[in-house]
């Protein structure tokens, strides 16, 4: 072929081909119909022959039942899972997030369709921590939820959420140091809860717990702390979870450019206050 170097019969032996070939020209001359290839060849005698990793087979995956929300990390390897899927699951349940049914786990980001739809079969959410294998739905946990709290004792009953102390906290169902510090912290950034669905928006309580204590949680007549947005600098309004700091500064500029707030209702003529911001800000700004 033209253009490529004459190799001897020894020198041919010693040349390692390379596993792909490329195809150089095509010769179409008067029906020879041949198809010229040009093997590009390894011209470097100390280079080995070029060979693939050989393909592992992958582990088969088993089923059993299982309940997504204490299994390991082996466990969900072994029911076919890889392992970015299974640390974003684990780091979902670290966070406090928890799977109360069994569609919760075609939520996880990274599952894939097919994934879910062989395991569903066999997820099981356990009642409560030693009864296993047994499957329950939303309306059971409900009940399941009464029954807690028919035993609790009349200490474990909050009847003022605001003055409630650490102790008061801890003798709740499901609360434990961590939480009780959580919750106190944010009822007094807050200024006090005006609600007990408040206490729901505790940062790391779950939502399970919040519905198990809910009933014994009560709002007494203890009067929230109040921020005037008059004279209030930026450093005290953005320490209020509902408002912080780009809330703060549009306050300031607005009391610049238009003097003092007549009412709290004119919160409302600022872009970033939506009507549920402003339902949340209401009861804890003043104008005096």
């Amino acid at each position: 072929m033209a253009g490529l170097p004459h190799l001897s019969r020894n020198s041919r032996k010693s040349i390692t081909p390379i596993l792909f070939t490329k195809v150089d020209s095509f010769d179409f001359a008067a029906g020879s119909g041949r198809i010229h290839k040009v093997i590009w060849e390894n011209r470097r005698s100390n280079f080995g022959r070029t060979t693939l990793p050989p393909i592992q087979p992958s582990r088969p995956a088993s089923l059993f039942y299982f309940d997504p929300n204490n299994i390991s990390f082996s466990e969900w390897e072994r029911l076919g899972l890889p392992g970015r899927t299974i640390r974003v699951i684990l780091h979902y349940r670290e966070k406090g997030g928890t799977f109360r049914k069994p569609d919760d786990l075609g939520r996880i980001w990274g599952l894939d369709p097919g994934s879910f739809k062989r395991l569903r079969p066999f997820v099981r959410i356990e009642e409560i921590s030693g009864q296993h294998d047994h499957h329950i739905d939303r309306t059971h946990v409900d009940h399941v939820f009464k029954e807690l709290t028919k035993k609790v004792t009349k200490e474990s009953i909050i009847s003022d959420i605001n003055q409630a102390d650490s102790l008061s906290w801890l003798a709740l169902p499901g609360i434990g140091e961590k939480l009780t510090s959580r919750i106190l912290n944010f009822r007094d950034k807050l200024g006090g809860f005006c609600s007990v669905d408040q206490v729901g928006e505790t940062w790391g309580l779950p939502d399970s717990t919040f519905r198990m204590i809910k009933p014994l949680l009560h709002m007494g007549n203890s009067l929230n702390r109040k921020i005037p947005i008059n004279t209030a600098t930026v450093d005290v309004l953005q320490q209020h979870p509902y408002i912080r700091y780009s809330l703060a500064r549009l306050i300031i500029r607005y009391r610049q450019e238009h003097g003092p707030f007549s009412s709290v209702e004119d919160l409302r003529r600022i872009a970033l206050v939506t009507d549920e911001l402003y339902g949340k800000l209401e009861p804890y700004c003043i104008t005096y």
